[in-house]
């Protein structure tokens, strides 16, 4: 569609019907025309008024590892603007935890970084997501939660198919009565 620019008048071929302007100069210089800048902002020969000024007294100066833990301790816990009493669950705590990532480390590790059902492992190019998965399940057996023994690598696809994935499961094993062995699933 050939349309004529409004800024310098020249035809040109317009893919929609919308474009006003032969390009973005004619398109910056129309704005700039039309709705110009006002006298208070930017003017020529004045310096900014901040300029040269420190935002903060501790500009090119640092805190003393004394000082790090004093500011950290002085905001953590009952102390944080976020503290809400406590309440955080006992179950995403120990999930973020460091003994659980390591259990879960050593999981990986002891079975090679692949899935224990279908063997599948990550290689350049295929990417396998990899969970650590509890044989017998997190909520029902807490003394066996840090049990290596306790634990299987296996992918995604292959922990859903597991009776203890997620949320969506009927009802927890406690409450089937279901007794497991520990070795016989792996």
């Amino acid at each position: 569609m050939l349309k004529a620019c409004e800024f310098c008048n020249v035809e040109f071929n317009a893919k929609r019907s919308i474009i006003r302007f032969c390009g973005t100069s004619c398109s910056s210089k129309w704005r700039s025309k039309n709705y110009p800048l006002p006298l208070s902002c930017f003017k020529k020969g004045v310096s900014v008024w901040n300029k040269g000024i420190k935002l903060s007294g501790m500009s090119g100066k640092r805190h003393s590892q004394e000082t790090k833990e004093k500011m950290r301790l002085s905001s953590s816990g009952s102390l944080s603007s976020n503290w809400k009493g406590g309440i955080t669950e006992e179950n995403y705590r120990i999930r973020r935890s460091r003994k659980y990532a390591d259990w879960r480390t050593s999981v990986f590790v002891r079975d090679g970084y692949s899935c224990q059902c279908c063997g599948a492992k990550s290689i350049s190019g295929n990417r396998v997501r990899l969970e650590a998965d509890h044989i017998k399940p997190f909520a029902s057996f807490p003394e066996l939660r840090f049990e290596i023994e306790n634990g299987r690598t296996l992918c995604s696809p292959c922990h859903r198919k597991t009776p203890t994935w997620g949320a969506g499961k009927k009802a927890t094993h406690a409450e089937t009565g279901l007794e497991y062995d520990l070795h016989a699933q792996r």
